[in-house]
Order: C-alpha cells, then structure tokens, then sequence
C-alpha cells in the first residue's frame, strides 16, 4: 500500500522540479522521507518541500495523506497512510519513516531519532472543548533500551474559531491550544478542528531532541 502512495504521489509531482527546493533537477518527490531524517540529524542541507506542493500537483495523491514539517530542522515531508485501525492510524514516507496518530493527536514515531514510543492523550481528548487539566504520558527509549515514562499535566483553552487554508482549500475550525509541563520541560501544543471532529491542521510537540511537528491533512 505504501508503495501504491509513492508511485501517485511520484505521477502527479514528475513534472515540478525542486526549483529553489533543492538541486540537481530531480523530480520533488524524490528521498523526501531520506531528506526528512538527513535534515533531522543534520547529515545533509535542509530542505523544506512544502514551497513546491500545490493542489494541482496532489491531485494524483489517492487516499488521506499529510505533510509534516519539523520545525528546528527546516525540514518537510509527504506522508501517504498506511494502516487504519480503531486504535491508531500510520502514515510513512517513501523509505518507512512512520507517524501514528490517535484521533489526530500524535501517539508514535519510528524514523527520526528521539522517537515517541507512545502516548496515552486519552484524558487530554475527552477535555477537549473545556478548560480544564488533564495529564497526558510519554514513553521514550533511554540508552539502555529501557523505557523512561513521562507524566506532563496539560491545560486545554477554550475554542476559538479560525479558518486556515491548506493547499488552496479554506476549513471552517476552531483551534485549541494545549499547554504542558513537567518537572523538566513545558510545550504547547495547537489543533485546528473542523466540525466533523477531523484534526486539520496542528503543531505537536514531540521530544526534547526533536521539538515540534507541524502537520497538515491534505
């Protein structure tokens, strides 16, 4: 399946080049997944491709897809999903890098170095559309390959309606912001969510080495 994605995503992009995005004149599409783990841990020239993406180009795109961006780095992807399930859905790059989300709020990553093994948000999701406290958890892998667990306490806003545009398409959302702490770090993480429940657009905090995530459903 995920290589079903590449191949559309690859059709519909063959005609842009990177143009500006990068060089050597190969199509846009090419190692994005590669260039999004290079830029990460700093082996190779950031590239943030989501300059060259329009509406036009995505057309050929089948199925639900997203482009995530990585904001300390400068860095973007294209992400086809690959798995759907009650209890998560997966999407990857071309070369495997994997995000999984829960209701659009990220539960895992594998790929990009400072991974989230996991988390539990089910308490941040029913507070949603409140302001009240809830605590989401965190498992990372340590060194040791042992698991560290982090316990943040969060404050949801209440919600605020905000129409985005992603691609050339305007949503209808309110964005909520969720604050969080713990003894060690604080993050802020926003949803923009449309009437339907659907997580458009949202900026998530992943770890300490990797920061923050800005991902947008196309």
């Amino acid at each position: 399946m995920a290589l079903g994605f590449a191949r559309s995503v690859a059709a519909g992009l063959a005609a842009l080049t990177l143009s500006g995005c990068s060089t050597n004149d190969r199509p846009l599409f090419v190692d994005v997944g590669t260039t999004l783990f290079q830029g990460l841990t700093g082996q190779n020239q950031a590239v943030d491709l989501r300059a060259g993406l329009t509406r036009e180009a995505l057309k050929p795109v089948e199925g639900t897809a997203i482009v995530v961006y990585i904001e300390e780095r400068g860095v973007s992807a294209l992400m086809g999903e690959l798995i759907a399930t009650p209890n998560g859905r997966t999407f990857v790059t071309s070369d495997g890098i994997s995000l999984t989300f829960e209701t659009g709020f990220l539960k895992s990553t594998r790929g990009l170095g400072g991974d989230l093994m996991g988390a539990e948000t089910l308490a941040v999701r029913q507070a949603l559309g409140t302001t009240g406290q809830a605590v989401r958890v965190h498992d990372y892998l340590t060194g040791e390959d042992g698991i560290e667990q982090r316990r943040f306490t969060c404050t949801l806003s209440t919600p605020v309606r905000e129409p985005i545009v992603i691609y050339e398409i305007q949503y209808q959302t309110a964005r909520i912001t969720e604050s969080c702490s713990d003894e060690r770090d604080s993050f802020t993480n926003d949803y923009w969510i449309d009437a339907q429940g659907v997580v458009r657009k949202s900026r998530q905090w992943l770890s300490p080495s990797v920061g923050y995530l800005e991902i947008e459903r196309i």
